[in-house]
């Protein structure tokens, strides 16, 4: 029901089927977080994964869910908790769930130590793989609004991350807007992680945001490059050689290769952010950001 809850991802299809998630209207108030199937041809709700349990509340799904096809799995990440006598284990987590039918298969959640006021997974899991002592891994990563981009191993998500990185930092408490942690979805290229996120430092110079080059092995940084336009938002967009993200009113284009910068385009409204991730098809860039408009970029 409206305005209590609200879908803010994008929606995911797989084998005749919607995959989407439900959160609260910004935590105002909070509600039963959730995860639906549905049928793409009649709309008729399928399964549903409740995120808390009856009568209680948060756990909202900001990010989109991941479909993991070698097992026919879903991947999703879970907003903060709420009011429940029970206890709410999935809340700030990591989830897995069959696709088949939303049944729990396992869970990672963020430790106490490591969490924030309002800590949320606001992001997409990315799923990618690294050979690790001499052994291939299929891993998924995700970042969280604390700062940290954590992977793990998707076979057994609920040990515990295999690697985690510090991308982003927490400043005055007011959300990833401001800068704080990071909402932004990866990209994978096959061979390399690219992650963003807020307020940061780079070589001892603090950045408002920034973009970084991350070996799927070990979470260590290839390259990282300082951004002072603002905060990373958006998600990672990536093809061959190039990635591009938003950091406030500018979108930038960056090499894969060491992470220089190839174009900017600044917009002139300082309300104009960008926070949804740009398209890439047949040489041209599409994104759209707080103007309304749809901009297209050629080569």
């Amino acid at each position: 029901s409206s305005p209590d809850h609200f879908i803010y991802s994008s929606p995911v299809f797989y084998r005749g089927s919607i995959f989407i998630g439900l959160s609260s209207f910004g935590d105002c108030p909070l509600v039963q977080g959730q995860l639906i199937k549905l049928n793409a041809t009649t709309g008729a709700i399928q399964h549903t994964f409740s995120v808390v349990p009856a009568g209680c509340l948060g756990g909202g799904i900001w990010g989109s869910p991941t479909v993991d096809p070698t097992d026919n799995s879903v991947y999703f990440a879970t907003g903060n908790g709420g009011s429940c006598s029970t206890g709410e284990p999935y809340t700030p987590a990591l989830v897995k769930v069959k696709a088949s039918n939303l049944a729990y298969i396992s869970s990672w959640q963020v430790p106490l130590s490591e969490q924030i006021n309002d800590s949320d997974f606001g992001s997409t899991p990315t799923l990618f793989n690294a050979t690790i002592g001499g052994v291939q891994h299929l891993l998924v990563g995700v970042a969280n609004k604390n700062g940290i981009y954590y992977t793990f191993d998707r076979s057994s998500i609920n040990t515990g991350p295999v690697w985690q990185a510090n991308i982003a930092t927490i400043g005055g408490g007011c959300g990833p807007d401001c800068g704080d942690g990071s909402i932004s979805p990866s990209a994978w290229d096959g061979s390399v992680l690219y992650v963003a996120g807020g307020q940061t430092t780079i070589a001892g110079a603090s950045c408002k945001g920034s973009l970084r080059a991350l070996a799927p092995d070990t979470g260590k940084f290839l390259w990282e490059h300082c951004l002072n336009d603002g905060p990373v938002l958006d998600a990672v967009s990536g093809v061959p050689g190039v990635v591009v993200v938003g950091e406030g009113t500018t979108l930038v284009v960056m090499a894969t290769s060491d992470g220089h910068t190839l174009f900017t385009y600044a917009d002139t409204n300082s309300n104009s952010h960008f926070y949804g991730a740009a398209s890439i098809s047949n040489g041209v860039l599409y994104t759209g950001n707080g103007d309304g408009i749809l901009y297209a970029f050629g080569t």
